[in-house]
């Protein structure tokens, strides 16, 4: 009769995975909607909150991409799309990158971090 106090493995996906990427796809998604706020001129002075969701998706993707490489399952898209959307949040942060490609290589970023997901979750 099982008590219940043995260590398992989770069921088929990776809860470590999947919680980094719940962190990932809220911070992306505040990030964005800011984001874009401030680009229409709808919303002012949020750059504190807008930089907080960034980063919160920033290591959501990292947290993620290191996990999958533990695992053994591909972990490099992730890690890729870290060091994409670093470059695109310095870019924006030494006024170097315009506000669109800004977003783009954000969209990028978590885009690929989403393809690896799916591919682990798949497998």
């Amino acid at each position: 009769m099982s008590m219940g106090t043995g260590v398992k493995p989770a069921a088929g996906r990776d809860r470590v995975v999947t919680m980094a990427m719940m962190v990932l796809r809220v911070g992306f998604v505040a990030a964005a909607v800011v984001g874009l706020g401030h680009m229409f001129g709808l919303v002012d002075s949020v750059g504190a909150i807008h930089l907080v969701a960034g980063i919160l998706a920033l290591v959501g993707a990292l947290v993620a991409g290191v996990r999958m490489l533990v695992l053994g399952r591909g972990g490099g898209l992730p890690l890729l799309g870290v060091v994409i959307g670093v470059a695109g949040a310095v870019g924006m942060l030494t006024r170097s990158l315009p506000g669109l490609a800004h977003l783009l290589l954000l969209v990028a970023a978590v885009g690929m971090t989403e393809a690896s997901a799916a591919k682990l979750k798949r497998s």
